[in-house]
């Protein structure tokens, strides 16, 4: 998905490492977060519900839904070992 062939991330581990694949979710905005959960993963729905509270309190930590769902996705498509390899290049 995206607006064009250079910017796009594909939902394929052989187009798209799973470094860039995990940073590209980590980086959607929090109006999305949600519903690329929604669309994008196997989560229950109470729990993304649970995510979306969560992000309307002062105490929210940033970015705690964008790496739940990068997680989700990445190790959907790129399997353990990308998620890994994604969070070890992260550090």
């Amino acid at each position: 998905f995206g607006k064009s062939e250079g910017g796009a991330v594909w939902l394929a581990k052989e187009k798209l490492g799973p470094y860039k694949f995990y940073q590209y979710l980590f980086a959607v905005p929090d109006s999305d977060v949600v519903k690329f959960m929604k669309m994008l993963t196997f989560m229950d729905l109470e729990e993304i519900a649970s995510f979306e509270a969560a992000m309307a309190t002062e105490g929210y930590k940033p970015n705690t839904a964008q790496r739940r769902l990068a997680e989700e996705v990445t190790m959907f498509v790129h399997g353990p070992e990308g998620v890994k390899q994604a969070l070890k290049a992260t550090e």
